[in-house]
């Protein structure tokens, strides 16, 4: 049976504010490469760092969101990324894009590339890869970037209002 999710290594360049990516190199593998992808993280949006409407930004919203994509960027540059895409459908072998030609994405880092972080207060985001086992005999884990921002509360559910 084969799977809608598709597994790439990536690695961000840019960052434009706490969801949304727009220069990636993502590793198709067999030595092909994807450079500057946008990417947007899948179910969650952030504080926009630009107005996108006719209304304002106050003070404290600029800060919120200049917070959230500093803290996204923190937890994912120069580390060990793994993003995780869906296809539109079975009968159709494109990966799924946004309304702005974004991959919409999970992204999952190793635990060890971010040893400060506590695992206590975010094992929600941890998630164990049985099909990845280290030389230690252990599963290797990884933390949902999606689930550490909204846990720390940078990022809100897209169903939920900022």
């Amino acid at each position: 049976m084969r799977s809608n999710l598709y597994n790439y290594r990536a690695e961000f360049l840019t960052w434009y504010d706490g969801d949304t990516v727009t220069k990636s190199i993502i590793d198709t593998g067999f030595g092909h490469q994807i450079i500057n992808q946008r990417i947007r993280l899948k179910g969650v949006d952030a504080m926009e760092i630009k107005n996108t409407s006719k209304k304002k930004l106050t003070p404290e919203e600029r800060v919120q969101a200049k917070a959230a994509k500093a803290r996204f960027r923190e937890l994912t540059e120069k580390k060990e990324l793994y993003i995780r895409t869906e296809r539109l459908s079975k009968n159709k072998r494109i990966d799924k894009y946004g309304k702005y030609g974004r991959w919409i994405c999970k992204v999952y880092v190793p635990v060890e590339e971010l040893p400060q972080l506590d695992n206590h207060q975010l094992a929600n985001a941890i998630v164990v890869d049985q099909n990845e086992m280290k030389e230690s005999g252990l599963y290797q884990c990884y933390y949902d970037i999606i689930e550490v921002l909204k846990i720390e509360g940078h990022v809100k559910s897209a169903y939920e209002k900022l």
